[in-house]
């Protein structure tokens, strides 16, 4: 019994391992504090790129819009100056809670119409594997797109961020200069390939969308559209064949449920119609005629969305087109039976051309505007004409 209480108390006094027990406390205190000064600069970091990359991405949207609704605004002097509107680095310093970031590039690919074309946007690099680089390559001519880069700008006017802990820690010389976060943004628009707001039984062809004159909206006396160019470059060719009716729902011999065509219908690219030219309404049903000039004169004043058909098969009444783009019209007067029907937004003097009095069938007069929304099914193909309704979207 004295023997085992002897080596219990020579247990209890041995200090052998404490000093051991209090060094890994330390060290172990120290690593913490290591990692917790460490978090301190990536969170900085962190807290950096999700900025950037929400200034890029309200820059792009914006300088996106621009291009799309005029591309006259979409060059790299417009994007600068735009008159009124804020400057990309405006937008982008905007979205940074310290007012300051870097705005390094503005590319892309917007066309502009000319006799041969041009790009309003600088053209861009090809894309990297770095990190804070863009993922989707959208190449030209097939999309029209925006892209922008951003990179860290201090109050002060620097372009780094200071890694207090991370510089301490390492000696000083590896973080010596501060760490310069990056971030990309792109965006791409091109035309809807679907629309729930047709009211109007009536569409156009491509080539006659094409062949008018926008600058004072007369028809061109060119027989073809060979050569002619959409919004996006895209070259079309075919015959103007002038404006037919279709068969919307409701609309149908010898009864039309719905004359105004108010309640809007769902169509899409690729869907096909049947139609019925004007010449031929009044063989197809008795009051048909009528019932179209009826939903017509409902519509005027307001701007509607045209299915723009590419070509006439035969000129038989119940022949088919197929739906290969959509076009927004401000629908201001038209004429049947030599007969002006107008709206408020019509003025005489922009239609001088225009001979209301000798259509016998009919004719319709207005202008062609741009619609652009951050929905809808967009055209990932670049193969739809783009003829006004358009769709732009944010891509990684």
């Amino acid at each position: 019994m004295h023997v085992i209480i002897k080596r219990l108390i020579r247990r209890s006094t041995d200090e052998r391992g404490a000093a051991g027990t209090i060094f890994a406390v330390l060290l172990g205190f120290g690593v913490i504090l290591a990692l917790a000064t460490l978090v301190v600069d990536v969170g900085q970091i962190l807290t950096e790129k999700r900025v950037l990359q929400n200034s890029a991405d309200a820059a792009s949207l914006a300088l996106g819009q621009r291009c799309a609704k005029n591309l006259s605004n979409c060059s790299t002097s417009a994007t600068a100056t735009n008159g009124a509107a804020p400057t990309i680095a405006t937008i982008v310093n905007g979205n940074s809670p310290d007012n300051a970031s870097k705005v390094d590039t503005i590319c892309g690919y917007a066309y502009r119409s000319g006799s041969a074309g041009s790009n309003g946007l600088s053209s861009c690099n090809a894309l990297t594997t770095k990190d804070y680089d863009c993922d989707t390559n959208l190449q030209s001519p097939t999309f029209q797109f925006a892209r922008i880069y951003t990179s860290t700008k201090t109050k002060s006017g620097g372009g780094a961020l200071t890694m207090y802990f991370a510089k301490a820690l390492s000696g000083g010389a590896t973080y010596a200069n501060g760490v310069t976060v990056h971030s990309c943004s792109q965006v791409y628009w091109g035309a809807e390939t679907s629309t729930s707001e047709v009211k109007l039984p009536i569409a156009i062809s491509v080539c006659n969308y094409l062949n008018l004159g926008f600058s004072s909206m007369y028809p061109d006396s060119s027989a073809t559209c060979t050569n002619k160019r959409t919004l996006s470059g895209a070259t079309v060719s075919g015959t103007r064949t002038g404006v037919v009716g279709f068969w919307c729902s409701g609309v149908r011999c010898p009864t039309w449920t719905d004359q105004s065509c108010a309640t809007s219908h769902s169509m899409a690219i690729g869907d096909v119609l049947e139609y019925v030219t004007p010449t031929s309404t009044k063989a197809l049903c008795t009051g048909l005629t009528n019932k179209i000039r009826d939903a017509l004169f409902a519509q005027r004043d307001q701007t509607l969305t045209i299915p723009v058909y590419k070509d006439i098969p035969s000129a038989t009444a119940g022949s088919a087109v197929e739906v290969v783009s959509f076009a927004r019209f401000t629908l201001s007067a038209f004429a049947m039976n030599n007969t002006l029907y107008k709206g408020t937004t019509y003025v005489a003097s922009d239609y001088a051309s225009w001979k209301p009095n000798t259509c016998i069938n009919l004719c319709i007069a207005g202008k062609f505007s741009s619609q652009l929304s951050v929905g809808g099914q967009l055209d990932s193909t670049g193969t739809v004409p783009n003829l006004g309704l358009q769709v732009l979207r944010l891509v990684p």
